[in-house]
């Protein structure tokens, strides 16, 4: 089956990474081809520029001209810098935003901007984390937070912090997978109704 979510990590020739995290709306093979389209943007725009702003706003206004009324994607765009420690971002539309620092620190921050194909012409505003040492950055798909039991409770962000900071050692691909359990169990093994896509970045302690 296809998905709306995407991912990617850009390596840019002056040390630092690109990250992006994408949501289409909808599911199935439309949603796969808009998300699709919406990394390739990012990719040829990245290789040309790398003005945070200026990138979000090309990628925005070509995503505009060619969607329906009824189509957008919400995404996550940094550029990591591990020698400042620091990435710095637009999130369009994309939240929200984990920033979990051992031993109990919550940085919860929701989208910066509107998501893309949505507003002509938008200038999308830059924000930052800082990395504490052992911090992690959670970046998900709403399909982790949206996630409902029998009794239509939602797995909920709460939920995702205390499991994320219960193991702020644990490798992060392992982190990953047992998050991805925790959700299906959370679930009570219903069909999966919306994609999940995960990126963790942690700096080491």
């Amino acid at each position: 089956e296809t998905g709306g979510d995407c991912y990617d990590f850009f390596p840019l020739d002056d040390g630092r990474l690109a990250v992006l995290l994408a949501d289409a709306t909808g599911h199935g093979i439309g949603a796969a081809l808009v998300v699709a389209q919406c990394r390739a943007l990012m990719r040829a725009m990245l290789s040309v520029k790398l003005d945070l702003p200026g990138v979000a706003a090309a990628v925005n206004n070509l995503m505009v001209d060619d969607l329906a009324d009824d189509r957008f994607v919400t995404a996550f765009i940094g550029i990591l810098d591990p020698a400042e420690h620091r990435v710095d971002y637009v999130a369009a539309g994309q939240g929200p935003l984990l920033m979990l620092s051992p031993p109990d620190d919550v940085q919860n921050r929701s989208a910066s901007d509107v998501p893309f194909a949505v507003v002509d012409g938008r200038e999308y505003l830059v924000k930052h984390f800082e990395f504490a040492p052992g911090a992690t950055l959670v970046l998900l798909t709403d399909g982790f937070y949206e996630t409902s039991d029998s009794a239509l409770e939602l797995f909920g962000e709460q939920r995702v912090i205390d499991f994320v900071q219960q193991r702020s050692h644990q490798p992060l691909a392992e982190l990953i997978t047992e998050l991805y359990e925790a959700v299906r169990v959370f679930g009570e093994g219903r069909p999966q109704a919306d994609d999940l896509t995960a990126v963790l970045i942690r700096r080491d302690g």
